[in-house]
Order: C-alpha cells, then sequence, then structure tokens
C-alpha cells in the first residue's frame, strides 16, 4: 500500500500499535456517527425499497445506478457508493442478519479511503512550517503547484483558531504542535465531501486526550470563581465534562453518545474504550428499517386552473367585472374586512377564514340545528301523507320520531324501506321499532309511547284508553257538583 509505503521510516512497534489504534477508533465512529452506520442502513433500504431479503448484486446495482438522491450521509458520495457496490460480494444476502456485515463492508471501504488521505497528509507535514499555528496562506502555499485549497481546508475551525491565537496568545493557546501540523495536513489533503468529514473527524477521535487537554487550556474552560456574576460556578469534574463532550461532538458523534462518554471519562474510564463498548453495543442492535416510499410530487397546475382559485380567494365578482361589495370584502393580504355594524356575526363571520366555514356559519344563523335534527327532517314537525300536521314530541320521544315522511336520523330511503335486519319479522328497517300488539317499542314507557303515537297522527293503545277512563270519571261528578251548587245555595220564591 501506498499509505504503508510512506510510513516504513517509523519505529514498527509504533506504527503497528498506531495502526491498531486507528482502525478500533474508525470502527467505533462507524458504528456511532449517524452519518455512516444509520445513513448505510437507510440507504440501502431506501435503494432496494423494501424488499429484503435481496441478493447483494442487487444492491451493488442499485449503488451503481443512483444519483444519490435516495441516500443519506456518508453514501451521499458517488466515489464511496461505487467503492462499497464494488465490495459487496463478501456480504451475501442482505437481510437484517446481514446489517453489521454490510457496515462492516462500508468500514473497510472508509478506511482506504482515509489511508490515501493520510498518504498525502503525511508529505504535506514535512512542508508546513515550522511555528506555533501558521496561517491559512502560508498551508495553501505548501500545497502541490496548481492544486487549489479544498472545502475543508477552507472551513477547517482549527486552521482559523490562527486569528485569534495572532491577536491574543493568552486568550486562546495554541494545540500541541504535532496534533496541530497533523490536523491541518489532513484537512490540506482532504478535499471535500462525507469521506473528507470523516477524515477529519477521526483525527480528533485518534487524539481525543490532547483535544480534550487543549479545550480546558482556554481561559474560557476554566473554573471561574464565585462572584456576584456566577453564583454557583461549575466544579473541576463538570468543566472536564463539558470539554470532553464538546471535543466528541466536533467529532461528528451525536449529543447522547457524547453525554454518555463524557460522564464516564470524569469517573476516570478511557474514552477510547468507552467508545468501544458503545460501537459494540450499537453493532448487535443494527437492523435494516422499514422502507417507506417517499411522498408523491405534486402535479402541476394548468394553465387557467390558478386563475379561478384566485377569483375565489377575492370573494367572487359580478356581471361585467365589478366585485360584489355585499358582506365581508377580503382586503389585501387575505384579510377579510368587517363592515361597521356587523355585529358580532360579522365579527365571527370574518374569523372564519375560508368560503366553507363561512357558508356553514351563515347556513346555521338562517336555520339553527344540529346534524342530527337536520337529519330527521326539522325540528319543529312535519306533515305526514294523510295531511296530518304534528309537532315533534320533547324529550326521549322525539329523538327517534320521524316526522311526516321524512326518516329518522342516519338513514337513507333505502335503509328505512329495504334493508333487512336480523331477528325481524318483516325484512325491512322501518319495522325495528314496530309494538307487536297491544306492546311497545323497545325502550319506551306507556307515556313515551303515547307521545310519539300522537306526533304521527295515530290512536293512543288501548291500555293508555283504558288507565285514561277511570281517571275521568271523578273529574266528571265533581264538575256536575261544582254546577248545582250555586243553585242550591239561591232563596226560594
Amino acid at each position: 500500500l501506498p499509505w504503508l509505503a510512506d510510513h516504513r521510516g517509523c519505529a514498527p512497534a509504533l506504527f503497528h500499535s498506531w495502526f491498531r489504534c486507528s482502525r478500533e477508533m474508525l470502527s467505533s465512529f462507524v458504528w456511532l456517527s449517524p452519518s455512516v452506520a444509520p445513513a448505510v442502513l437507510k440507504s440501502s433500504s431506501n435503494l432496494l425499497k423494501g424488499e429484503v431479503p435481496s441478493p447483494s448484486d442487487r444492491l451493488a446495482s442499485c449503488l451503481k445506478a443512483s444519483d444519490g438522491a435516495s441516500c443519506e450521509g456518508a453514501l451521499k458520495d458517488a466515489g464511496l457508493r461505487m467503492a462499497l457496490a464494488g465490495g459487496l460480494k463478501a456480504v451475501g444476502e442482505i437481510s437484517d442478519g446481514a446489517a453489521g456485515a454490510l457496515v462492516e463492508a462500508f468500514g473497510g471501504v472508509l478506511e482506504a479511503q482515509v489511508k490515501e488521505i493520510r498518504a498525502k497528509a503525511a508529505k504535506l507535514e514535512k512542508a508546513l512550517p515550522k511555528k506555533a499555528m501558521p496561517s491559512f496562506s502560508e498551508v495553501v502555499a505548501t500545497l502541490p503547484k496548481g492544486e487549489q485549497p479544498g472545502q475543508a481546508l477552507r472551513t477547517d475551525w482549527i486552521l482559523w483558531q490562527a486569528m485569534g491565537h495572532g491577536y491574543d496568545a493568552k486568550a486562546l493557546p495554541a494545540l500541541t504542535e504535532k496534533v496541530l501540523r497533523d490536523r491541518i495536513a489532513v484537512a490540506a489533503c482532504a478535499g471535500e465531501g462525507p469521506a473528507a468529514d470523516c477524515a477529519l473527524a477521526l483525527q480528533i477521535l485518534e487524539n481525543v486526550d490532547a483535544y480534550i487537554a487543549w479545550e480546558l487550556s482556554i481561559p474560557g474552560s476554566h473554573v471561574p470563581k464565585k462572584s456576584n456574576e456566577v453564583v454557583q460556578p461549575f466544579a473541576e469534574k463538570q468543566t472536564k465534562e463539558a470539554a470532553t463532550r464538546r471535543v466528541l461532538m466536533h467529532a461528528g458523534l451525536p449529543a447522547e453518545v457524547a453525554s454518555q462518554v463524557a460522564t464516564k471519562a470524569v469517573l476516570g474510564m478511557d474514552v477510547a474504550q468507552t467508545l468501544k463498548e458503545l460501537a459494540a453495543e450499537a453493532k448487535k442492535a443494527a437492523v435494516l428499517p422499514m422502507y417507506v416510499a417517499p411522498v408523491a410530487a405534486k402535479e402541476p397546475m394548468k394553465k387557467g386552473e390558478g386563475k379561478a382559485d384566485k377569483a375565489d380567494a377575492d370573494g367572487g365578482k359580478r356581471e361585467g367585472g365589478k366585485k360584489d361589495k355585499g358582506g365581508a370584502a377580503p382586503a389585501k393580504g387575505g384579510a377579510v374586512v368587517v363592515p361597521a355594524g356587523a355585529g358580532a356575526l360579522g365579527s365571527f363571520y370574518a374569523a372564519t377564514a375560508t368560503q366553507e366555514l363561512q357558508w356553514a356559519l351563515l347556513a346555521y344563523q338562517i336555520r339553527p340545528r344540529t346534524s342530527l335534527s337536520a337529519a330527521a327532517g326539522g325540528s319543529s314537525g312535519g306533515v305526514a301523507s294523510n295531511g296530518v300536521v304534528a309537532e315533534r314530541p320533547q324529550g326521549f320521544a322525539g329523538t327517534w320520531a320521524p316526522m311526516g315522511d321524512g326518516m329518522p336520523p342516519g338513514h337513507t330511503q333505502y335503509s328505512w324501506n329495504h334493508a333487512k335486519v336480523a331477528g325481524m319479522s318483516e325484512a325491512v328497517f322501518a319495522t325495528t321499532w314496530t309494538p307487536e300488539g297491544a306492546g311497545m317499542s323497545p325502550g319506551h314507557t306507556p307515556y313515551s309511547w303515547e307521545k310519539v303515537l300522537g306526533a304521527t297522527g295515530a290512536s293512543a293503545p288501548a291500555s293508555s284508553s283504558k288507565a285514561a277512563a277511570p281517571a275521568a270519571a271523578p273529574k266528571a261528578e265533581k264538575a256536575a257538583a261544582a254546577a248545582a251548587a250555586p243553585a242550591a245555595a239561591q232563596p226560594k220564591a
């Protein structure tokens, strides 16, 4: 490998130790970074459109044909997609059981990309000026002739610390020289894209202790003294935890992972070991996510449709092109202007905003009723086919009482006259509440049933008439006695 040849001058033990540490850190980064393992699995599911399990050849074809629109994170890079497509033969079948192998295959692709960047950075590092923190122009001068600085170098936040360090070295101290030179060399050779971002993130993780020490050396990270401005200052452990969390989040790890590692770091646990344990847990839980089809794009509006909608939004026009002045007119921006003296109804009418609500409000103002009463055919009464005018009974009796030739709430002509009812002697729904013999419909009392029959113009049951007859006799006797009393009180001639 070219990368191996560039490091042949290193001590063998030191080189192999660094290589082993770098590979372990790469594995932790791959599994914990949202832009790598989750993005690879989600992109694979999108490209396969949920057809899992599938042979690896099919995913390879999808990766080669994709333009990156269905991919996320690192797989948006065309070079990484093509490299992964060529390394899927060892994975075999693409399924939930092979999710770990799929991510590991991408980890191998990413490792090759990082090694290539590292090989270039090792040469460039020797040409960097030997100073605490070189400027951007000094780094650009060391690039090969004709090569322009990439996006990674232009936006690298460590390099731009040189301005602050040059202004006040005490307020912004420099990073350790060895780590700083390595960082600048990687940024200068990384170019741009997901591979460049991963290379810079790995450079932070490989030197995480040096970055944490640099964060703690900045005066703003020191434990402040208790004063009027700082009532409860951070303790030393809290300061280290915050610095560790900032460094890990700069390396592209999510806040949840950074918080867990920082909490254990202040207790004396090794950061790299904690990342390795969290990565192992993430690998065990890896599955291909469920495919969700994208929302279909709206069809383009035909010519002339927009004008009709605009005319409706403007409140309509009279014949001749003049706007109708009646009612509330819309003002600029779609707001409705309420005419003077419109009252509470006018204010509420303007607040309804859409024509549908305005029509519903006007209809209710003219004829107040609910959906239940409207379905019953009226709120006050009706005329039956025999010409009998009946008022709607009050209370329970009027809930399901049909008025005139109308139907009970919730029924149509077909359901009321033709629908079959299980367990009924007749075949139509209208017989559901028909009393059998001298009985009453289910749920009724003699009083409520009498009200129903009175509302429909029918005669009351015999039981009700018989019950009323005895009560009428005493009333007649009392009336006769009252009429005879004045006659008895008059004196005889």
